[in-house]
């Protein structure tokens, strides 16, 4: 074993798979999506708390593109920002500091 003076960008399946099936990050991503529900720009507000900055404009297209089909499905607005809370927590971006 050595020392290794800077982490690779790499994750391990457990860290996922935490990500995506823990009660506790599913519970932060309903409560973003709640503060968020009464926002007129929720992706612009997304980007800004998650990363720093603005979305770019294919991820902004993309983003509402998401949101507009599962509210169209039925899903509530609050649900669909719950569910897009969820997916940005699981983004590489997210969790990794560059």
């Amino acid at each position: 074993a050595t020392t290794m003076g800077r982490r690779s960008t790499s994750n391990v399946p457990a860290q996922s798979l935490a990500l995506m099936n823990d009660p506790l990050v599913r519970q932060q991503a309903e409560r973003w999506a709640k503060r968020l529900v009464s926002s007129e720009q929720p992706v612009e507000e997304i980007w800004w708390a998650a990363f720093t900055r603005a979305p770019r404009p294919d991820e902004r297209q993309s983003t509402q593109a998401y949101l507009d089909a599962r509210i169209a499905e039925g899903m509530a607005r609050e649900q669909a920002l719950a569910e897009l809370c969820h997916v940005v927590f699981n983004l590489k971006e997210f969790v990794f500091l560059p």
